[in-house]
């Protein structure tokens, strides 16, 4: 099972029965029980019915499964939570297990991603869509020119130099004769920064105005409010992690042609 999956789920349960579920349970439900220290007709009962195994019985089936520290954390979070009786400790656990989660999707986020700008620069780079819009242009050959980039972006040409000469300054790109070179990794702004929410209305902001323009575009644009559960409301956000991760490895080798923008949004109302 993928560290991603790992992090879908809400029961301990539900994690045993999708890792026998990929291995076939004959045969491997007796490894398990072994691998935890118990009988299998008590692991058989704990799948089936209301009981639960022990933390060691958990780190046991971590151990054989391969997973790492944070997965194994995650995975006695959940054996814990659904042993536990007290309300102040379900709190805790559930603070703690979406506080895992969400290292996780930052860290997934991150992927392909080496860069955090501070202070006075990450303030002025995620002011406006522009910035990150001219950073990443001139990595495309035909869009390194100031004439080039205000045509293309609809920006005009004193701003486009403006934003040019102070992303130089950053050493976010460089100047070649009279073209501009893309010379950064691709940049990261953390969950925790200040400038997150502004980054992300930007570029929402931005995806607004494209689809106003109507299909001709050829963009995707996708709204959905409906009502589900949690654990349905877990997987979907795992599957976009998981498309989010298989994105920036498409992308990475990809030759720059086409400037695009990626926006995601799952999140309870």
């Amino acid at each position: 099972m993928s560290a991603i999956a790992i992090f879908e789920h809400t029961d301990y349960k539900q994690v045993i029965r999708q890792m026998l579920s990929q291995k076939g349970e004959w045969g491997e439900i007796s490894r398990l029980a072994a691998a935890a220290g118990c009988q299998r007709s008590y692991l058989s009962k704990v799948i089936n019915a209301h009981i639960h195994l022990t933390p060691d019985h958990g780190a046991g089936l971590c151990r054989y499964w391969g997973f790492d520290s944070q997965q194994s954390e995650y995975f006695l979070a959940l054996l814990e939570l659904a042993r536990c009786a007290s309300r102040t400790y379900r709190d805790y656990l559930e603070q703690k297990l979406a506080r895992l989660r969400a290292q996780w999707e930052e860290a997934s986020k991150r992927q392909g991603r080496t860069q955090v700008l501070t202070g006075e620069r990450e303030a002025l780079y995620y002011s406006s869509w522009q910035w990150t819009a001219i950073h990443i242009a001139v990595s495309i050959p035909e869009l390194q020119t100031v004439s080039a980039l205000s045509r293309r972006l609809q920006i005009p040409e004193p701003l486009v130099e403006s934003v040019l000469f102070s992303l130089e300054r950053m050493g976010l790109i460089r100047r070649e004769a009279h073209r501009w070179k893309y010379s950064s990794p691709q940049l990261h702004v953390p969950a925790d920064s200040p400038w997150v929410s502004l980054h992300h209305g930007n570029w929402r902001q931005r995806a607004v105005q494209d689809a106003l323009q109507g299909p001709g575009t050829g963009a995707l644009h996708y709204t959905n409010v409906q009502s589900m559960t949690e654990q349905a409301f877990m997987s979907i956000k795992g599957l976009f992690l998981k498309t989010i991760e298989e994105a920036v490895k498409i992308a990475g080798p990809a030759k720059e042609d086409e400037l695009v923008t990626v926006n995601c949004d799952v999140f309870k109302v």
